[in-house]
């Protein structure tokens, strides 16, 4: 996202057996707040069904997630940096 102080908000894809292996990263850059939901009841790490992931932390400019979709229904983190903070 920018450097402005605004607020993005991703929905990642559904969490089909033909997409497993596929991954994203997001890279938030500035003071905003970024968000990753998931879709139809897939989870992403630890979170409940539809998950959500977001980091907003005012006194880091730059946090990142990457996930990968290891089953149907479940993304994992296989990478990150920063805080994020995990609905449930």
């Amino acid at each position: 996202n920018s450097y402005e102080p605004t607020e993005c908000v991703y929905t990642l894809p559904e969490g089909l057996h033909e997409n497993v292996g596929i991954n994203f990263t997001f890279i938030r850059a500035g003071s905003g707040k970024l968000t990753v939901n998931a879709m139809n009841g897939d989870k992403i790490a630890d979170s409940s069904a539809t998950g959500t992931f977001y980091s907003d932390a005012l006194d880091e400019n730059c946090t990142s997630l990457t996930l990968l979709l290891v089953t149907a229904g479940h993304w994992s983190i296989t990478a990150g940096h920063g805080s994020w903070i995990t609905l449930t």
